[in-house]
């Protein structure tokens, strides 16, 4: 298993992220949902990890679980 985090604190910064995820689930990786490690409220409908400051109360943060391809 691999896993792969990022704060993303800025504008913008989600859509890099997501690029750099696209290309890593394609070519060698698939995403593992992260719905059995975190409660409902933090994970999002793709699957991931994600902490807003304001509606959580701690810092931003967001997560990606990538497990290799066989």
């Amino acid at each position: 298993n691999v896993q792969l985090t990022k704060a993303a604190l800025r504008p913008g910064a989600g859509n890099m992220v997501n690029g750099i995820l696209q290309k890593l689930v394609v070519k060698d990786f698939h995403i593992d949902p992260v719905d059995r490690y975190a409660p409902h409220d933090f994970v999002t409908p793709n699957g991931f990890f994600f902490s807003n400051s304001v509606k959580h109360s701690l810092d931003g943060s967001f997560a990606a679980r990538l497990v290799r391809a066989l």
